[in-house]
């Protein structure tokens, strides 16, 4: 089994503490479908690759308004 296509997710709060995000900004991100998350029992989890595309649409967002 190759692991090279995994996907990578981490449990909310952990994405709160790790990135510095409120949890109330976790949940307007999520209700404007910009962030990718999905349950596992009572657990909210989010896709990691949603959260470094929008580190990226920030800094290029911040860059062109210089």
């Amino acid at each position: 089994m190759s692991w090279k296509n995994q996907v990578e997710f981490r449990p909310l709060l952990d994405v709160c503490e790790a990135y510095g995000i409120s949890k109330t900004t976790i949940y307007k991100l999520m209700k404007s479908n910009k962030l990718n998350t999905f349950t596992i029992g009572r657990r909210r989890m989010v896709m990691i690759d949603s959260v470094k595309a929008l580190a990226h649409a920030a800094m290029r967002n911040a860059a062109t308004t210089r």
